[in-house]
């Protein structure tokens, strides 16, 4: 099962106590064991074909670096618009040059708006079946389909912008199906990959995905439309390096370390080593909903995904229209507080890592369900977030006022739904989580 942490069951300790359970009365039954024990022969039995390059035995930290690309790229193309809309009066200057009557779709607010919403459409078109697709087919597969996606929508924009306004929705669609699973893959993957006292580390840095499209986006896109190759070329760019990026990512990337030809049986070992195996079940959507712990973790990713959301579709807008910065300097203005997310972030997992009273245990078994909700919150905001600016932002003539009040109430949202999260959450596994065994020290 792809979201499973260990697909094949790992060969347990000789100590008797490898074993572990959620209830000391919940005893297996002998034919359990031995169902367990003739697996465990049959996965041992098994030769793994190892290659002689095995990366220094950190194959998994060469897999974090090529997802955390692979996650950023697709980010980067949903954005791109974000910035370029600022530079696109091109558009309608060639519209009118052409004696068409009426307006371009760029000079109405209501029209930008839906472009600017039409990637949370295609996040939400990807993310209702992407927990069975991933769960059938694996990441790999499934995350090169819309990383692929990602970069037509992306390549194809420039065109469709010259066609009409149906076709920058459609290729906005599909830049939106690229991103639908990243909330998804950055939560599974450390629990794959990462070795036990790695996990935060894995997390902080896939996470980052988030702020290094601005990071890297912002700049570049200001410099370059700011340049003779024009906005289009960002297209382009970003486009061809999704796509080569990906091919990269389907022919080195396996959904389980166990079955990577790089990955040598010490670094195996040093993954698999003192995990907890969760037990294949359904989903108990009812108990995960009602659990204080979750619904806190929810409520607070939902307050610092609407602060997020804001920056990042109107960052530029607000730089350029509102405080007049030119366009070099907004791309640079705009990835600045991206910066110190990132910082922050890489050093809280670092942190996270070192400090072993912390446990690792919580929601773990249902965390696929848990993320999409969390994704599909996001992808809510995004939509909606549009139509709340333009509500609070309009009047030209109290433009800055009225943008102050957006950043108070969006400070406001975020504090709120943040402070509940120390004082209503456990770290301890959820009355819904049943453990099967822990991995001992033996691959």
């Amino acid at each position: 099962m792809a979201f499973s942490y260990h697909r094949l069951p790992k060969m347990p300790s000789s100590n008797s106590s490898s074993y572990s359970h959620l209830n000391s009365d919940d005893v297996e039954s002998e034919n359990s064991e031995s169902e367990i024990s003739r697996q465990i022969e049959d996965v041992d039995s098994r030769k793994r074909n190892v290659s002689k390059f095995v990366f220094g035995h950190r194959t998994r930290l060469f897999i974090m670096v090529l997802l955390l690309f692979c996650l950023t790229l697709p980010q980067i193309n949903s954005i791109t618009f974000n910035f370029t809309v600022i530079c696109m009066e091109d558009l309608v200057e060639i519209f009118h040059a052409k004696n068409f009557s009426g307006t371009h779709w760029m000079e109405s607010t209501t029209h930008k708006s839906f472009i600017f919403s039409s990637t949370a459409i295609g996040a939400v078109i990807g993310l209702i079946p992407s927990v069975p697709l991933i769960d059938q087919l694996g990441i790999r597969i499934v995350l090169t389909a819309s990383g692929i996606l990602s970069a037509i929508g992306s390549l194809f924009f420039p065109l469709a912008v010259d066609y009409d306004f149906y076709a920058v929705v459609f290729c906005r669609i599909l830049q939106g199906l690229g991103i639908s699973i990243v909330f998804t893959v950055v939560g599974v993957i450390p629990g794959i990959w990462a070795a036990e006292n790695e996990t935060g580390t894995f997390l902080a840095i896939l996470s980052c995905a988030f702020q290094l499209s601005m990071i890297i986006c912002m700049p570049v896109s200001g410099l370059i439309c700011d340049s003779d190759l024009g906005w289009r070329s960002i297209y382009y760019i970003f486009g061809i390096f999704t796509l080569f990026s990906y091919f990269l990512f389907f022919y080195f990337y396996t959904d389980s370390p166990r079955f990577h030809r790089n990955v040598s049986e010490k670094e195996l070992k040093k993954i698999e080593t003192g995990k907890l195996e969760i037990s294949k079940e359904g989903v108990p959507y009812l108990e995960i909903c009602t659990d204080l712990t979750v619904l806190m973790a929810w409520l607070s990713v939902l307050g610092g995904n609407f602060g997020f959301t804001i920056l990042t579709l109107y960052g530029p807008t607000y730089l350029k229209d509102v405080l007049h910065f030119d366009v070099k300097e907004t791309g640079f203005a705009t990835a600045l507080p991206f910066i110190l997310s990132a910082l922050v972030k890489f050093a809280a997992g670092r942190i996270s890592d070192k400090m072993d009273h912390l446990s690792e245990k919580r929601c773990r078994q249902h965390v696929h369900f848990a993320l999409s909700v969390i994704s599909l919150c996001a992808y809510l905001i995004h939509f909606g977030a549009p139509i709340a600016v333009g509500l609070l932002t309009s009047g030209s003539e109290n433009m800055e006022e009225n943008w102050s009040r957006l950043f108070f109430i969006v400070a406001i949202i975020t504090i709120i739904t943040n402070a509940p999260f120390p004082f209503f959450t456990s770290e301890e596994p959820g009355p819904f989580v049943r453990i099967v065994k822990k991995l001992g020290d033996d691959v």
